[in-house]
């Protein structure tokens, strides 16, 4: 089942919404609607909320490969979406069915994360993570 199709299931089966859900989410109606219908990704915080909201467990042992399941890729233009977040010292970036990681401060594991981002074509300019 594809994220947009879970985010729906979830807010129908709560009585919810796209405006109730928007405002938990601090997000507009619009942004809502993108997510039903496959056309935005949610950030990786309001993922979170959304876990909060319809106690869906975002434990991140398991979240990592969660997202992996419900990203695009687009083999057409040879595009890769891709999220990434920080959970304690490891910073991930996760591709559908590919999970990446290294440790925050361990610029080895950071560099071989970044020369296979580069394989997927992620631009340097996407790689400046936060961490």
């Amino acid at each position: 089942m594809k994220l947009s199709e879970k985010i729906t299931e979830l807010r129908k089966a709560n009585g919810m919404t796209q405006e109730e859900l928007a405002s938990i989410c601090n997000v507009s109606r619009q942004s809502i609607s993108k997510w039903e219908a496959d056309i935005a990704l949610p950030e990786t915080e309001k993922l979170l909320i959304l876990g909060e909201t319809f106690q869906v467990s975002m434990d991140k042992r398991d979240f990592p490969e969660r997202i992996s399941k419900v990203m695009r890729s687009d083999s057409d233009t040879n595009g890769n979406w891709f999220v990434d977040f920080k959970a304690g010292n490891e910073k991930y970036i996760v591709f559908k069915d590919r999970i990446l990681k290294y440790r925050i401060g361990n610029q080895d594991e950071k560099e071989s994360v970044c020369n296979e981002c580069r394989k997927l074509g992620i631009s340097n300019e996407q790689m400046n993570w936060p961490e």
